[in-house]
């Protein structure tokens, strides 16, 4: 993994001194009742893996470009993108937790709690004033980040259709987050027949791995950056395939280390897609192959407070119902359909492909 490696230590220190620039504005506020939640979500902003800034760099360098700082400006909106929209997924999810700190949400509401003060208004509480608050931080973010592409990009090569992907890209994340609030829901309805209730969940669960996943966190950031570097839409659309393929697998292994992964590492809870009754793929296999095992989730799946216990007997269903073998060689599948694909590309070189082998594999083998 040498090669992906070095790519993303060097394109991550010089990245990362960039972001460190951008936070120290983003702190500044000269009205003081903003200027604490100013500084959190600059600290919200750091301490990232800037993988989607690294990927916005490949993609510039896949078009053939050694010196990739002209992309550098692009990274950067991504990772304060991400940001934003993982504050208003926070809310959705009611996190307490994201990059082993804080959730915007916790923080006001530690704020507010530590001074002893409750809403006036009837029926308003801490935590929805502290909701508020955290939706406005990522509206504010996810407006930053286009903000920074039109200023670093408007009126330069390729900067009108790097943003308009970028605004597509956010759209489709957007999409995707509808879908995977509303499937639980969705799946509960009664009316179709259950043979075609399961195909709408499955195929449901891969709009939202594509959507959110692939197209957002991989594709898209590829995308961006091979757009700034010129690279034709034929290329283009041919990296699509093999970095959607990948980036599906990529979820995937997100799924399974959010129920088997150590949450130290993870940064976040572990079991937190039980206790939000999330639609993956481990909870699909179990609803559609094993009535009884399924039954016995549906104790745990959407428990609030999830005990150690409970993690551990989750663990156990998805494991002895079979849905932990099936989703892992589901992403086997991808991730060696990607590198097959990848391999048969003519246009791409030897050094470039190396890269993106080392990135697969690195992907396939991390711990969170």
């Amino acid at each position: 993994m040498d090669a992906f490696m070095t790519f993303y230590k060097a394109s991550f220190d010089r990245l990362n001194e960039q972001l460190k620039v951008y936070n120290r504005q983003l702190r500044r506020e000269e009205k003081r009742l903003l200027a604490p939640a100013r500084k959190d979500m600059a600290d919200l902003n750091s301490g990232g893996k800037l993988l989607r800034g690294v990927l916005v760099n490949l993609g510039y360098r896949l078009a053939g470009y050694e010196d990739v700082s002209y992309s550098d400006a692009a990274a950067i909106a991504f990772e304060i993108f991400q940001t934003g929209i993982l504050i208003h997924d926070d809310i959705i999810d009611k996190a307490k937790l994201r990059r082993g700190k804080k959730t915007m949400t916790e923080r006001y509401i530690d704020a507010l709690a530590m001074r002893d003060i409750d809403p006036p208004a009837e029926g308003e509480t801490r935590e929805s004033v502290a909701a508020g608050m955290a939706l406005c931080a990522g509206d504010y973010m996810i407006t930053e980040a286009n903000l920074h592409l039109l200023e670093n990009y408007a009126g330069k090569p390729h900067g009108a259709e790097a943003i308009k992907e970028f605004d597509r890209i956010v759209l489709d994340t957007i999409r995707g987050e509808m879908l995977d609030v509303i499937l639980p829901c969705e799946a509960q309805d009664a009316t179709p027949v259950p043979e075609e209730a399961d195909r709408v969940l499955e195929e449901s669960i891969m709009d939202i791995y594509h959507l959110k996943t692939s197209r957002y966190s991989v594709m898209g950031p590829m995308r961006v950056g091979m757009i700034l570097g010129g690279m034709t839409e034929k290329r283009m659309a041919i990296i699509d395939e093999i970095m959607d393929e990948f980036g599906i697998a990529f979820q995937i292994k997100d799924d399974l280390l959010g129920i088997y992964a150590d949450a130290e590492k993870l940064g976040k809870e572990i079991g937190s897609d039980v206790s939000e009754f999330k639609q993956t793929i481990l909870y699909a296999y179990v609803k559609r192959k094993n009535p009884d095992a399924y039954e016995e989730l549906l104790k745990y799946y959407g428990k609030a407070d999830l005990t150690a216990e409970d993690i551990k007997a989750v663990q156990e269903i998805f494991s002895d119902s079979g849905a932990k073998r099936y989703a892992e060689k589901k992403m086997e599948q991808g991730f060696e359909r990607a590198l097959e694909r990848l391999e048969k590309v003519k246009f791409i070189s030897e050094d470039h492909k190396e890269i993106l082998k080392d990135f697969i594999q690195y992907s396939r083998h991390r711990e969170k």
